[in-house]
């Protein structure tokens, strides 16, 4: 089992959503085959899930939602730990000028998984069974409080040269391409590309669920429409669902039963 993989922070409700099916089990499932019969058998987990947090640190968006929104997702952390979970590979990076290049990448965790004795063993009174399941839960929890303290905080300068948010949204596309357990993209931004045509990269969101903390001080009509306006490109990249929050609302993040307002 690998542990944190750590890097230094570095300059990095208008809910709207479609279903896809079979959401609900994503986060919780684990699932596996019988080992040999003559030993103790552990069952193979699930895939983790591959969860890419993007952080707008551009000056058009206040520091405090940037502080909001990293609290918010430190505290989701748990909820790809806690008993019966895959695991997670979390990819944090930022939003700026260079968002679809390697400088964009801020840290990278991997969390194993925490498997219940049900799940993973053959045997239910098997001590050393028990003892190992007993094992990957703690050693998970801490690997997860450690990524989610060390997000929470991280003081990620202020940027001011432009926002390119799809260029963000196709580095996470490439990390997605291979990804195999569920996929998850949380991005807390303004959502506004600094370039008025820029060009357009190839956004590849196949099967991720797509959650977004977004920064608006504008009247609640032009945040709806911009909401709206994204939610129909994500959609065209094919993103399994598509949500819009205020950093008020992060408690539903990485919930795949969350409901918006039009979901």
């Amino acid at each position: 089992m690998r542990g944190i993989i750590g890097y230094a922070g570095r300059r990095g409700a208008l809910p709207v959503l479609f279903s896809c099916a079979l959401v609900a089990a994503s986060l919780a499932g684990l699932v596996g085959s019988a080992g040999a019969a003559a030993r103790v058998s552990f069952r193979k987990s699930a895939p983790p899930a591959t969860i890419v947090f993007e952080i707008d640190v551009t000056a058009s968006v206040p520091g405090q939602f940037r502080m909001e929104a990293q609290g918010a997702f430190a505290k989701a952390i748990d909820r790809v730990t806690r008993p019966g979970s895959p695991g997670a590979h979390i990819y944090l990076r930022k939003i700026s000028h260079d968002s679809g290049s390697d400088s964009a990448r801020i840290g990278e965790y991997v969390i194993g998984a925490s498997p219940t004795i049900k799940q993973w063993c053959n045997n239910p009174f098997d001590a050393q069974c028990k003892a190992r399941v007993a094992y990957y839960q703690q050693h998970a929890r801490q690997r997860a409080a450690a990524a989610a303290r060390e997000i929470r905080g991280l003081r990620l300068p202020t940027e001011s040269a432009g926002t390119t948010i799809r260029g963000a949204l196709a580095a996470a596309g490439a990390i997605f391409d291979h990804a195999r357990g569920p996929k998850w993209l949380i991005a807390a931004s303004d959502m506004r590309p600094s370039q008025a045509d820029p060009p357009q990269p190839s956004i590849r969101l196949s099967g991720v669920h797509v959650q977004v903390l977004l920064s608006c001080r504008e009247a609640f009509a032009v945040c709806q429409k911009r909401a709206e306006q994204w939610k129909k490109e994500l959609e065209r990249a094919h993103a399994c669902s598509v949500q819009f929050l205020t950093s008020a609302e992060g408690d539903l993040l990485l919930r795949p039963e969350a409901k918006g307002v039009d979901g």
